[in-house]
């Protein structure tokens, strides 16, 4: 029993770590699911490789442990150099922007009220918001604090991605990232206290369909490489900042996230799922804070709520 148990364990970690190493080889779609869990899975494989060796002592799973530990540390690692955030002191006195990002998930029609509440309480000059036909009953009360609006039959047809802002369009897009979907890109010029400031969402398709994900980026990077000014980009991007294209856009469009990004997805997992909806920023713009929304109000996911500043002199790190 001790052996075959020893067996069975250590065949799992031996299982779960082979297919995550792809990722450093040649990164293949369909196994987009272990990469942006790597942290998670590696850890799993790590147990179970320690349990493996409690039951059954075998030299090469020693390695096998020693291996799942640096597996499970390297991305945290790695990705700590993506990773920006703005002191108190360093904030204090400059330009800021509250940015809101909640996928409110289409079928959640029961909560729109809920959810448009949530918004006009969180004080956010910008609200990103996707698979948002809940909230269409909602826009006439929303009007007041949020009158300027794309999506959701302005310059759409859909309601996918909504972008709703305290302050003027100086100019804006609506576009497509693939043909897998439509309308799941906006781009804003907002003005505030003087400052012009490029707002982007974006909802990318899940990562494990062929590799739309991996072109959907690299079409987001062409359009963001076009942009001048601080930046913010928020939304649902289907993957952890660890995935390897991921990591490829956030270096490649100079974009900074949160040194830790809150879990959003899959809710009932709560602090332990993945961080699959992201709020980066781009030089001057500098992150100051970055929280889940408490409440889910039903959805698939947990919103984000973050604060930035506009640093003046500081320019993009590529």
């Amino acid at each position: 029993m001790r052996q075959s148990i020893s067996c069975l364990s250590g065949s799992l970690a031996i299982l779960l770590l082979g297919l995550i190493a792809t990722r450093y080889v040649f990164a293949m779609p369909y196994l987009a699911p272990f990469y942006n869990a790597q942290v998670h899975l590696s850890a799993l494989a790590t147990g179970l490789a320690i349990l493996s060796f409690v039951f059954y002592h075998k030299w090469y799973m020693a390695m096998v442990i020693l291996g799942g530990i640096a597996m499970t540390a390297h991305l945290p690692v790695r990705s700590h150099a993506l990773g920006d955030m703005a002191t108190a002191q360093q904030a204090a006195g400059k330009p800021s922007l509250r940015v809101l990002s909640f996928n409110v998930l289409a079928e959640n029609l029961e909560n729109g009220p809920a959810i448009a509440d949530e918004i006009l309480g969180s004080n956010a000059d910008v609200a990103i918001v996707l698979e948002a036909r809940q909230l269409a009953s909602q826009f006439a009360r929303m009007a007041s604090a949020y009158p300027y609006r794309l999506g959701c039959g302005l310059e759409t047809t859909g309601c996918d991605l909504v972008v709703l802002s305290r302050h003027p369009f100086v100019e804006h897009t609506v576009g497509n990232l693939s043909d897998l979907r439509s309308e799941r890109y906006m781009h804003a010029v907002i003005e505030k206290d003087g400052e012009r400031i490029n707002v982007a969402a974006a909802h990318l398709s899940k990562p494990y369909f062929d590799d739309y994900h991996t072109v959907e980026l690299w079409r987001l990077w062409r359009r963001m490489a076009r942009m001048e000014g601080p930046i913010v980009l928020a939304g649902d991007f289907n993957a952890a900042s660890i995935a390897p294209d991921m990591m490829w856009f956030l270096r490649s469009a100079g974009l900074r996230k949160a040194p830790y990004e809150p879990a959003t997805w899959p809710t009932p997992l709560g602090p332990l799922g993945i961080a699959i909806d992201h709020i980066y920023a781009r030089a001057p713009m500098r992150l100051t804070a970055l929280d889940r929304i408490a409440d889910n109000h039903g959805s698939n996911h947990f919103g984000l709520i973050a604060d930035l500043v506009i640093e003046p002199g500081s320019l993009p790190r590529q």
